[in-house]
């Protein structure tokens, strides 16, 4: 079986699956569900699209999270684990700079770190006119304003 609405390629083997198609995709015969908080003029083609808006934008129906060491609290337990590393230090894996004894909580900032003060891993910018070369192209092409255009 096929869609019947015009540039549809959308095909099924069961009828069931070309109503959803129609409603979902093309706003025929769907049944609309609408957010039932004070002055929410949210709608949405299936129940749990209401579910999820009224937790994300007006919070009824979150079970909250809570960090045992503040008042912090979050939606989804990978926020407070994330809280707990950057405010508490609580399980983080800290990266060391084989450098120096540099550390970080995140490898990309060991990566910054080392390309910004042991020039490990710079991918230089030169510049077309002179031997100046830099490390950022917002940098360079200040460079080149200023030593190179002419007044």
């Amino acid at each position: 079986m096929a869609c019947s609405e015009l540039g549809c390629e959308y095909k099924a083997k069961k009828e069931s699956s070309i109503k959803v198609d129609r409603a979902m995709v093309h706003g025929i015969d769907a049944r609309w569900w609408f957010c039932d908080y004070e002055g929410c003029e949210h709608r949405a083609k299936q129940s749990s699209n209401i579910t999820d808006h009224k937790a994300n934008k007006h919070y009824i129906g979150v079970k909250w999270k809570h960090c045992p060491h503040s008042d912090y609290k979050a939606k989804e337990n990978n926020k407070i684990t994330k809280h707990k590393a950057n405010v508490h230090n609580i399980g983080v894996q800290w990266h060391q700079c084989p450098n120096c004894d540099y550390k970080a909580k995140e490898h990309s900032k060991i990566t910054q770190h080392k390309a910004n003060v042991h020039n490990v891993g710079v991918n230089w910018k030169q510049c077309p006119d002179c031997d100046y070369k830099e490390k950022r192209t917002d940098n360079l092409n200040q460079h080149m304003k200023s030593q190179h255009t002419s007044k």
